[in-house]
């Protein structure tokens, strides 16, 4: 899944890893977006996996595009927003997925050195 990476009014740049994967995938991409009114151009980087569009502003706008390319699931970012000026806004992650990110994070590293150390002892042991 991807993301916008750039825009400015009339032209986004997202970035589509699965792009170099996949050569289909831009046929598909541009099937999907032939519905969007306003559409100027795509162009597509596979070897950078990133897809520029160019639109009219005055016939569409970046979270219209957004939406399109969500609904055929080639994009998916849920901390980003768009404001009424057609603005990227990154959303603030809600307190408890921090948390528990956190507290994720912490019982991985702590599992980790657990194992690290109880190998260690036991390689010196067995010598």
């Amino acid at each position: 899944m991807g993301n916008c990476v750039h825009h400015i009014p009339g032209r986004a740049r997202f970035k589509l890893p699965q792009l170099k994967h996949d050569a289909a995938l831009l046929g598909h991409i541009e099937v999907h977006l032939v519905s969007i009114k306003g559409i100027k151009n795509i162009q597509a980087n596979a070897k950078a996996g990133s897809l520029v569009i160019h639109y009219d502003v005055n016939q569409t706008s970046l979270k219209d595009i957004e939406e399109n390319l969500m609904e055929g699931g080639f994009l998916y970012h849920p901390q980003t927003d768009i404001d009424k000026k057609n603005k990227i806004v990154r959303k603030e992650l809600p307190p408890l997925v921090g948390q528990v990110s956190g507290a994720f994070g912490r019982a991985v590293v702590h599992a980790l050195l657990e194992r690290a150390i109880t190998k260690g002892v036991s390689s010196i042991l067995a010598r």
